[in-house]
């Protein structure tokens, strides 16, 4: 995966501009999948209904042409920790989905529902798969047959494999792992990761923890599958927003 340090990769679509080519086919995949038609009919011209899937394996389907026809621009190369780096692609997200509403005739609140809560889902799925890779690096080793053998359940390895398979291996294993992967690795290596959890404050127990990425992975579900035409209650945005609290003090506790 190329590093935004090398230059930063400019959406053939809208101009906005990704830290590497994953980041940048995964925003072109999401946008196509979420009624976004000038992004659609880019990914249609080179793989016809990818955005027919979810928008991870819809980034995974693209990301071969992004490497193809896009190269970064070495001039635009900013000097950026992975703080700034996420915050910037959830900032460019954010900006390209506020579009979607003009292109969308019908159901606007429900839209706008539905961005509010992919904005927060997605903010709270990249800040943990970031921060578990790391530490399970730091733990076990950066070389993939050290951190990944033993830092992830066979189990969710085997899931990856078969998935990274049928999509001709066009991703890392790893980049195929879901959010309630992320919940099995903590529960899984515990030891590891308690003193994060547990630094949270009103931590309410291990249980409790973990089920919160059972509920938060249910209104996942609700967001990515806009079609069925359910709206995220203002319970469920105070479940995302108390949760993305609770990911930034887990993380925070590392520091």
């Amino acid at each position: 995966m190329t590093s935004g340090r090398d230059g930063m990769w400019k959406c053939p679509v809208c101009d906005s501009k990704h830290s590497n080519d994953w980041r940048l086919s995964s925003h072109i995949g999401g946008m196509a999948c979420t009624y976004d038609d000038p992004h659609r009919e880019w990914a249609n011209l080179r793989e016809p209904d990818a955005w027919l899937n979810d928008m991870g394996t819809a980034a995974s389907i693209l990301r071969p042409f992004v490497v193809d026809e896009i190269s970064p621009d070495p001039s635009s190369a900013p000097e950026l920790d992975s703080v700034t780096d996420l915050k910037q692609i959830l900032d460019g997200l954010k900006e390209r989905l506020s579009d979607i509403q003009e292109s969308v005739n019908e159901r606007p609140d429900h839209i706008d529902n539905l961005i509010e809560g992919f904005e927060l889902i997605a903010q709270i799925e990249l800040e943990l798969y970031s921060f578990l890779l790391q530490k399970l690096k730091l733990e076990y080793g950066e070389d993939e047959d050290e951190w990944w053998t033993d830092g992830v359940p066979r189990k969710i390895r085997s899931k990856c494999a078969q998935r990274a398979e049928e999509d001709d291996n066009r991703c890392n294993r790893w980049e195929y792992l879901d959010l309630i992967d992320l919940k099995d690795i903590i529960d899984t290596k515990w030891s590891l990761f308690s003193p994060y959890a547990e630094a949270i404050p009103r931590f309410p127990g291990k249980k409790q923890f973990l089920q919160l990425f059972v509920r938060v992975n249910a209104l996942r579900n609700i967001v990515m599958h806009p079609l069925k035409g359910k709206p995220l209650g203002p319970e469920d945005f105070e479940l995302l927003r108390g949760f993305s609290q609770s990911v930034d003090e887990f993380i925070q506790a590392a520091d």
